[in-house]
């Protein structure tokens, strides 16, 4: 690419014209191009000043015997191609290519410059699709790249992110056994390869990234690896202990690992996997220090509902509940998890009363799970409350969903205590033989007493 007209260059100022010779080492017309350019506005200084640059930088370089003959046609100005391609405006960069030839027929851009602009258009291509996630989209314009011998190595790690997210565990196998195989002055230098392991662990088990570092850096014990990918390798050991029944245990170097580096950054997602591997584990005073911590910085559904177990498992039922009551919100992500956590306060009538903020969390997770049983003792809470009206909705609801014959009975006795005689006959009629065991019961239960409850 010249360089722009304003451009000094702090090197020895020819006394006179350097003679034509044609003896030298040769450059490409990308390297002479500024010299070209120079010699075909006829600025003689920059000239001089543009052959002593290429000097220094190869020794022995002479200048062309055409530099001023072929000035008007040798090494056009690309400075705005190159300004356009700085922007990415390939549009831009296209009309102007028809502006010149429009010139000039025989015009073209540098080799270098149309390679580089290949290049470049696929990889603001792979970026626009990999930030849209259209990963079929994205294998399809990169099938042509091979991981063994691709130069830029990030434009492979974005097809192995979208061979990753189309679970293609066989594009991935191919991709990462081209990226580490690597040769000689072909492999990647470190930084990347542990870039490359730590997105095999997204995919592969522990076991076979522990083969591949290994393979890697057969001279280190695998505790002076990289740090990174060590503290990753701790996090998917640990991640895989927690969500596997019959997973293997994790090392004591790797908790103490994780351990301090959760302890430095507070990282949620590291709080989180030691706060469920010590609830697994059964220690739940352990976990609820790593969740309290969680809470504290990023309080969201998962680290609730850790924190909540981790309460619970202590045997301290009043003070998980007094938890649940207090991040509603959070919990609310999981409508089967919270109806489990609520449901035994709504049971005891001795307790102290529940808050409506309660009700309505456990009311609308019901709603949302369309779930029978809880929706009979909500009924039921209803009921024995004395609102009369709510329990016959809730058991109706809880009836038509699952029809069982403790929900007729509530929906029958919420009739009676409203004085709805004719529609409590009407269900007798239509049901008693179904359920005929329940109608004498109903006729001798006692209303019950007042008690202050949210509605």
């Amino acid at each position: 690419q010249p360089y722009p007209a304003d451009t000094t260059l702090i090197v020895p100022r020819q006394e006179k014209p350097v003679e034509p010779i044609s003896d030298g080492p040769a450059l490409d017309r990308v390297e002479t191009a500024a010299l070209y350019y120079y010699a075909k506005q006829r600025q003689t200084e920059r000239v001089d000043a543009e052959i002593a640059r290429l000097q220094v930088l190869h020794p022995g370089f002479l200048p062309p015997r055409d530099l001023y003959i072929a000035g008007e046609t040798v090494g056009a100005d690309e400075t705005s191609l190159w300004n356009m391609f700085a922007a990415d405006d390939f549009t831009g960069i296209d009309a102007e290519i028809i502006r010149r030839q429009a010139e000039n027929a025989s015009w073209q851009p540098t080799p270098d410059f149309q390679g580089k602009l290949v290049r470049k258009k696929l990889r603001v291509r792979m970026t626009e699709l990999a930030q849209a996630e259209d990963w079929l989209a994205l294998l399809d314009i990169t099938a042509g790249i091979d991981p063994a011998t691709e130069t830029d190595v990030d434009l492979s790690w974005m097809r192995v992110d979208a061979l990753s997210a189309v679970s293609d565990r066989d594009g991935l196998a191919r991709s990462f056994r081209g990226l580490l195989a690597r040769e000689g002055s072909n492999r990647l230098s470190d930084e990347h390869l542990v870039v490359t392991l730590q997105k095999a662990l997204k995919d592969f088990p522990v076991s076979e990234v522990r083969i591949l570092a290994a393979s890697l850096w057969p001279h280190q014990p695998e505790n002076e690896l990289p740090g990174a990918l060590r503290l990753d390798i701790a996090r998917k050991q640990i991640a895989e202990f927690n969500r596997t029944k019959r997973a293997a245990a994790v090392s004591e170097v790797e908790l103490r690992l994780l351990s301090a580096e959760a302890g430095k950054s507070r990282k949620p997602e590291d709080l989180s996997l030691l706060g469920w591997h010590d609830l697994k584990s059964g220690k739940p005073a352990d976990a609820e220090q790593w969740f309290a911590v969680a809470m504290q910085d990023a309080p969201g559904p998962e680290i609730a509902k850790g924190m909540y177990l981790s309460i619970y498992r202590q045997d301290d039922g009043k003070r998980a509940y007094a938890f649940a009551a207090e991040h509603l919100a959070d919990l609310s992500d999981d409508p089967v998890f919270l109806m489990n956590v609520l449901s035994p306060r709504f049971g005891k009538p001795d307790k102290n009363a529940l808050s409506e903020e309660v009700v309505l969390a456990y009311s609308t997770a019901i709603l949302e799970t369309s779930a029978a049983d809880h929706a009979e003792i909500l009924g039921w809470y209803a009921y024995n409350s004395r609102q009369f009206e709510a329990a016959g909705a809730w058991f109706k609801q809880s009836y038509g969903w699952e029809a069982s014959a403790d929900r007729l009975k509530g929906l029958a006795l919420s009739l009676l205590r409203r004085g709805h005689k004719k529609d409590y006959a009407a269900l007798k009629n239509q049901l008693g033989e179904i359920y005929p065991d329940i109608w004498a019961e109903i006729s001798a239960a006692p209303t019950p007493k007042a008690r202050k409850a949210a509605s």
